[in-house]
């Protein structure tokens, strides 16, 4: 499903800084590898660097917080 693929994208750009970097250098290149409909690969075009940036800034502080999910050992 083309969606765990949307997803997979966002998550690597987040976590790989190299990804990152071609993802908003060379998109074709970037996603050559995943199975996208065309308005997944249009909406990731058009995704704004900065906007992600601010993102991925935000996701890595919550995480450095102890944000995000609970580990299943904690929910049981």
């Amino acid at each position: 499903m083309s969606m765990q693929d949307v997803q997979a994208i966002i998550i690597r750009a987040v976590m790989d800084r190299e990804y990152r970097e071609l993802f908003f250098r060379d998109r074709a290149r970037a996603l050559e590898d995943y199975d996208l409909a065309t308005i997944e690969t249009m909406w990731l075009q058009r995704l704004d660097r900065n906007e992600f940036d601010a993102f991925e800034s935000e996701v890595r502080s919550s995480l450095a917080q102890g944000g995000g999910p609970t580990p299943v050992a904690q929910r049981v």
